[in-house]
């Protein structure tokens, strides 16, 4: 296997014997073989250990388990400790994915400190198999086809290529000790009933089908290559900023691959790059879609992404009882109670203006936010509701919120008012809220 590996290396064009690599090394079977054939081919390795303090003593042991294997081999061993609760106020950010996040920050950040290249991952061709699956269920993006990459910017993974049950008999064969992760084994996660139930029902309807599953998926991680390799060179020339006709798209037999690869990261779900598609089909129409760095926007028979500015942030105006406001599209007036037509508070808002304890503050939301929305009993966190709302994720942080003075949200604005502020039949005096979006 050590000779397998090493050709895998060298045809794939990762670091030769001799080099320095960080191995990323939880403590498993995998990692720890990963660990032991890299030594064995002659590479300097040093051993990163990310602790997500996610199993209590569980995890607490695997780290000393690894700290200690480190020792015995008599190479250097970096512990980094997360803590995954910090990204849970992030929505659409599940635990297994923001400990990846951070996991893969923690180990760049330790091959940067060490003076480090390449950072060596344990992922194995049935990872890879399942990973197909979990996209093919969630909804296949153009990247997607290629399930996990053989290298991805610093991270190489030499195993790639053989199978679950070749590194567990390595294991065995050489005496290699390793520790089990119970949360593989966990049904909660989408992963774990991939492995555990959809796969091996494959395995009975059909003899044999993990081996040819992981030669599909070996053969479609190519595929996808190639099939990038030649949306590029067709698009060459076309700037999303500066806008790209229509007809790119609409005109050709490919026009759905080629609007996934131009919009990239943008949109997350290929259904959007569906809407989009039509949308540069129908002649005369114009339209936006909501996207990770701001608007794609239709006009004129071209595509173009209007950018938002991320690092700016929504503005920060304060609002005084004189309800002048300079620097936010933002118009106070006063209202007349007999003539309010209340909403639940996109562009219009209608507030209870003796309900209100000023100065306002016009703010970008956050992650702690949470307010009661107009016609509802209980709290609900601002983040929640734009999910809801299908804001994406990076835009959220711009959604800009009306506070008043305690800090307490009255609008989160162009979505819903709070119940508290809200007209009712015994309210004196209204004031209205008019809102004209920045982009």
């Amino acid at each position: 296997m050590n000779d397998r590996v090493a050709r895998y290396m060298a045809r794939e064009g990762m670091p030769g014997p001799g080099s320095a690599l960080l191995v990323g090394v939880s403590g498993g079977v995998d990692s720890m073989v990963l660990l032991h054939i890299l030594l064995q081919l002659g590479y300097r390795c040093e051993v990163a250990h990310v602790d997500h303090g996610l199993r209590g003593a569980e995890s607490d042991a695997d780290r000393d388990f690894v700290v200690t294997h480190a020792m015995q081999l008599g190479i250097d061993c970096h512990v980094r400790r997360v803590d995954v609760a910090t990204l849970r106020e992030r929505p659409g950010i599940s635990t297994q994915m923001g400990a990846r996040m951070l996991r893969l920050d923690s180990l760049k950040a330790v091959a940067v400190e060490r003076g480090l290249g390449e950072i060596a991952l344990a992922h194995h061709a049935d990872d890879a198999v399942e990973t197909f699956f979990l996209h093919l269920l969630r909804g296949m993006g153009l990247r997607g086809w290629g399930t996990i990459p053989v290298r991805s910017g610093i991270f190489i993974r030499p195993l790639l290529q053989l199978s679950r049950k070749e590194i567990m008999t390595y294991a065995q064969l050489h005496g290699i000790p390793f520790r089990e992760d119970g949360s593989n084994a966990d049904p909660t996660y989408l992963r774990g009933r991939v492995r555990h139930q959809l796969l091996p029902v494959l395995e009975e309807f059909r003899p044999g089908a993990g081996r040819v599953l992981r030669r599909d998926v070996a053969m479609l991680r190519s595929l996808a290559a190639f099939a990038l390799a030649e949306l590029d060179e067709r698009l060459k020339g076309h700037d999303l900023r500066k806008g790209v006709p229509c007809h790119v798209f609409a005109d050709h037999t490919s026009g759905h691959l080629l609007l996934q690869r131009l919009i990239g990261d943008q949109v997350a779900h290929p259904s959007v790059v569906d809407n989009i598609l039509a949308a540069c089909d129908a002649p005369g129409v114009d339209v936006r879609f909501r996207v990770r760095d701001g608007w794609l926007i239709i006009t004129q028979g071209h595509l173009r992404l209007q950018e938002v500015n991320l690092s700016d942030g929504c503005p920060e105006v304060e609002v005084g009882e004189d309800l002048r406001v300079v620097g936010a599209p933002l118009v106070f007036s006063e209202a007349d109670a007999d003539g309010i037509r209340p909403g639940m508070g996109e562009q219009v808002a209608w507030l209870d203006r003796d309900r209100l304890t000023f100065p306002l503050r016009l703010r970008g939301a956050r992650p702690a936010d949470q307010f009661i929305p107009l016609g509802m009993t209980g709290h609900k966190r601002l983040m929640d509701l734009l999910a809801e709302r299908k804001v994406p994720i990076a835009m959220r942080i711009l959604t800009p919120v009306l506070c008043d003075a305690n800090g307490e949200v009255v609008w989160l604005v162009g979505h819903r008012i709070a119940d508290r502020v809200k007209v009712r039949p015994d309210t004196k005096r209204v004031l209205r809220v008019d809102w004209s979006p920045l982009v």
